[in-house]
Formats: C-alpha cells, sequence, structure tokens
C-alpha cells in the first residue's frame, strides 16, 4: 500500500495509474454487486420507500400521471428524478408489474447519485479540476454510504449537484449551450432540494463575485454570476419555505441538533471505515515523508481485519434506525465543505494534483469497505421480507394483526424487525402480498405513542363512502381496489374490527 503514494501527475497520468485503476475497479465491481442485489431484492421499498411507492402505483392504477411527494419538505427535485423513470416505464412502455417497477424505482435510487459522480468525473477532465471530482466521490463514500440503507433520501443526489455546479462556477473553461442548459436545470432544481442548500447558496453567491472578477470575456462574467445569483434565489426561497411550514422548520432544528448525535456511532464496524478514511487523508494532508505511508498502511490493514470479521460473520452493526443519525451528516459536513473549497480558492488558488489522486486512493478503498456493509444490510432487508411474505402466505385471515399471533416472532426480534418499520407494515405487507390471495393489512401496535399521539392502529382505517378508499397510516389514501390490489375483504374487516373495539379512527 505504501507503493499508493508514488503516484503522480494531472487527469491524464490518473487514468495511467494502476494503483488508482486497482481502487477504482474493486470499487465499481463491489458497487455493482451491491447495486444489483439491492435491486433484485427491492431494498427501494425500505422504510418510507414503501409508502411513496404504494400511492405511486395507486396513481398508476387510476391512470395519473402524478409526482408523490411530501408537501412538508421542499425536496421536490429528487423525487422527480427518482420517479420519472418509473412513470416513463408504466406510461410508455407499458409496464405493469409491481415488482419489475419496484425494481426499477430501487435501481433508479442507486444508479443516479453514480451516474452523477461520472458526470462530475468528464466535468472535471474538461476542467482540470480533480480536487472536485474528489469531493464528489469523497460525500458518497465516506458521508453518504454508512447511512445507504435510508434510500429515498435528497442527499446522495444533491450534494453531488452541488459539487458539479460549483465545478461550472470554479472553471476556467468556454461553456457550451449543454452547459448552460445544464447549469439552469440545477440552480431551478435546486432551489427544491434539501435544506442545507439554504446555506450553500449564500456561499456560492458570495464566491460567484470573487470568479466573476477573474474573467475577461463578458459571457463568462454573466454565466458565474447567474450561478450564484440564482444560487442566492434558491437559498432564499428554501428559507421562506422552511419559515412558513411549521413542521419543516421543526424538522431543520432536529436535524441540526441530530447532526452532533452520530458521534457515539463513530465507533460501530459500518462507521469505522470512514473514519479510519478522514484519518488517513488528514495524515497525508499534513505528512509529506514515509511515516505517512506507514500510518496509512497501518489503517487500512485495520480496517481490512474489520472487513474479513464482517464477511466472516455476515453479522450486525448498527441498526438501521442509528443509522439515521448519519443522514444529518450533511446539513452542516456539506456547507463547511464548500466554505472550505471557496477560503482555499481565495487564498492559494492552487490545487496539488499528486495529493487528490493519493486522496482519491483512500475514499475509493472506503467506499469498498462502505459498499460491502451495505451488502450486508440488504442481506438482512431479504430475509426479513422473505420472513413477513412467508407468514403474510400462512395468514388465512383478511386482517392481521402482528400483536394477536406471537407466532410472528421476527417483528419482535431487534435484530430481524428493525428492516421493516412498524410505521410502513400496512403499504410493505399490500406491496409484498400475493396478488392471488386475499390481500393482508400487516399493522402496527394499538398502544398509543409516548408523544401523545394517535396509535397506528387508530391511523389504518376505512371511508366506504368516499372515493372507496381506505387510509393507512402516514396520512396516504389508497383505492381498497385496483389492478395491484384487491382489499375490499380486508378493508370490511378492519372496518368491523373498529367497531367492535370501540377504536376512535381520525376519520
Amino acid at each position: 500500500m505504501i507503493l499508493f503514494f508514488l503516484c503522480g501527475g494531472d487527469m491524464e497520468e490518473l487514468k495511467n495509474n494502476k494503483y488508482y485503476k486497482i481502487c477504482l475497479w474493486g470499487f465499481i465491481i463491489v458497487t455493482v454487486i451491491h447495486v444489483l442485489y439491492a435491486t433484485i431484492t427491492m431494498r427501494g421499498m425500505y422504510l418510507d420507500g414503501s409508502f411513496f411507492f404504494i400511492q405511486l402505483l395507486n396513481s398508476f392504477a387510476q391512470n395519473h400521471f402524478t409526482i408523490v411527494y411530501d408537501t412538508g419538505h421542499p425536496r421536490y427535485l429528487v423525487w422527480v428524478l427518482t420517479q420519472f423513470p418509473v412513470i416513463l416505464a408504466n406510461f410508455v412502455l407499458y409496464i405493469h408489474n409491481k415488482y419489475i417497477l419496484m425494481m426499477l424505482y430501487t435501481f433508479t435510487q442507486l444508479a443516479l447519485p453514480l451516474i452523477l459522480i461520472y458526470a462530475q468525473y468528464k466535468l472535471s477532465c474538461r476542467t482540470k479540476r480533480l480536487d472536485l471530482f474528489f469531493w464528489s466521490l469523497f460525500s458518497y463514500c465516506v458521508l453518504m454510504l454508512p447511512f445507504n440503507i435510508f434510500l429515498l433520501v435528497e442527499t446522495p443526489i444533491v450534494a453531488i449537484l452541488i459539487f458539479i455546479l460549483i465545478n461550472y462556477l470554479i472553471a476556467e473553461m468556454e461553456y457550451t449551450k449543454a452547459d448552460i442548459a445544464l447549469i439552469s436545470f440545477m440552480v431551478l432544481g435546486l432551489a427544491v432540494s434539501t435544506e442545507f442548500f439554504m446555506f450553500v447558496g449564500a456561499m456560492i453567491f458570495i464566491a460567484s463575485f470573487f470568479y466573476a472578477s477573474k474573467e475577461e470575456q463578458l459571457r463568462n462574467i454573466f454565466i458565474k454570476l447567474f450561478i450564484g445569483i440564482g444560487s442566492l434565489f434558491a437559498s432564499i426561497f428554501i428559507f421562506i419555505y422552511v419559515m412558513m411550514v411549521p413542521d419543516e422548520s421543526n424538522e431543520v432544528l432536529r436535524f441540526a441538533g441530530e447532526a452532533l448525535d452520530f458521534f457515539p456511532y463513530l465507533f460501530n464496524l459500518c462507521s469505522i471505515f470512514s473514519v479510519a478514511a478522514v484519518i488517513s487523508l488528514a495524515v497525508m494532508f499534513f505528512k509529506k515523508d514515509k511515516i505517512t505511508s506507514v500510518i496509512f498502511s497501518i489503517i487500512l490493514g485495520i480496517n481490512m481485519l474489520l472487513m474479513i470479521k464482517l464477511l466472516c460473520s455476515f453479522g450486525y452493526s448498527l441498526s438501521p434506525v442509528d443509522e439515521g443519525h448519519f443522514r444529518t451528516i450533511p446539513f452542516w459536513a456539506i456547507p463547511l465543505i464548500v466554505m472550505g473549497i471557496f477560503i482555499f480558492e481565495f487564498y492559494k488558488g492552487k490545487i496539488n494534483e499528486v495529493k487528490f489522486q493519493n486522496y482519491l486512493c483512500v475514499v475509493l478503498i472506503c467506499g469498498i469497505f462502505q459498499s460491502c456493509w451495505q451488502i450486508v444490510n440488504t442481506y438482512h432487508w431479504d430475509k426479513n421480507l422473505k420472513y413477513m411474505k412467508q407468514e403474510l402466505l400462512n395468514c388465512t385471515e383478511p386482517l392481521y394483526l402482528p400483536f394477536e399471533h406471537d407466532e410472528i416472532s421476527s417483528f419482535f426480534n431487534p435484530q430481524l424487525r428493525r428492516y421493516i418499520w412498524y410505521s410502513v407494515y400496512t403499504p410493505t405487507s399490500i406491496l409484498f402480498s400475493d396478488p392471488k390471495k386475499k390481500a393482508i393489512l400487516l399493522t402496527g401496535y394499538e398502544e398509543e405513542s409516548p408523544d401523545g399521539n394517535l396509535s397506528l392502529r387508530e391511523k389504518l382505517y376505512v371511508v366506504p363512502n368516499k372515493n372507496n378508499a381506505i387510509f393507512i397510516p402516514m396520512g396516504a389514501e389508497i383505492s381498497i381496489k385496483n389492478r395491484y390490489w384487491n382489499l375490499i375483504d380486508a378493508a370490511k374487516a378492519l372496518d368491523t374490527y373498529n367497531k367492535e373495539h370501540n377504536i376512535k379512527t381520525e376519520r
């Protein structure tokens, strides 16, 4: 591994660097396995994915061209990008098989960040900015992959788009019409992307004057100012949105607090790879002698031992619930990185290509380890999903309540139940029920939640006189019967159960 530090040169030499190629191909192979395995097992249905997708299928059944979104968050860009291929497959290619559509939805969520990273690489080849390609890859491998069990999140896509936009701002290049079109799309799209862009957008606006002042051509000056002013308007729009939606402003405050909660989890198996990568990068930045190589080799060796342990035991590290804390890291990490890039530019203005080649090798190694962890996550998701589907097949009642059936033990097993959450029992069970049998509604506990809100049972009810609809937890309305499911018997049983047990619902 000491030989990693013998590499050097520019982008062309990077392509010919055999150590970089070894890391790159290792990352590609493991990532392909991760993406294909997750696609086949439809892991995009984890947690919120099933909630969004069941509404998407419901709109397909009614021949409605609809993007499913949550009005409580300004994240429409990601919902459009991830749902459009599925909508296209349904309405243009006439693919109506729900399992194929769920696999496509999963694949899109996983493939989009990788496609954008490749686009950033091609742009960096034009702009000669290897450092910005590095930051895109760093964001994905070190900041995003540890929580990649949550596929339906905006940060893996938005963060890379931000670095692509920064590449266009910093670049000394001739902008083509395609570049201008892409810049316009990103500036507009980032206005409905993610909450932390209200910080990043303001930074890009301030920095745009510095980069515009370095240009001599009027056309390039206008383009850089357009990037800055557009980013500022996007930042202001997100800020107003957050302030006007009470739930969203509370969510931002919660994210700001939780962004520091991940520290207790730093030494769990799945996160130690990222910690080691950051330590390695820091050592490489401050050291220029053989000590750097020795320290890096030791850290890499520790990581390899941990990986052997992980693959041999195929055991657990963090719970997906705990991995949720990692989703908050970009709230402060991405703005800090962006600010660091601009400060570096103001005071140095020149990057060290040799260092960034070394950095890329470290980040790719981290990506290999983190992708392996996600393969383990997929294994346990699939194991739990198969158990749930088997229980649904064996169930003879149209209404299935887990708390009434102790034999469904895995849902109370902390090692298995965590991959299907109570709040999405119902949409997950509907999506994976055998369409040839009576549909089963898998619901959560009846106990009132600690915060005094209605229980999940009270949030699941039928409204027979309003569009023949059934309401599921988290506030979605779906039809009782369509080409994807038939919930008539289950809905009747649910309505009867609610009345017999005097359960007051929200209707």
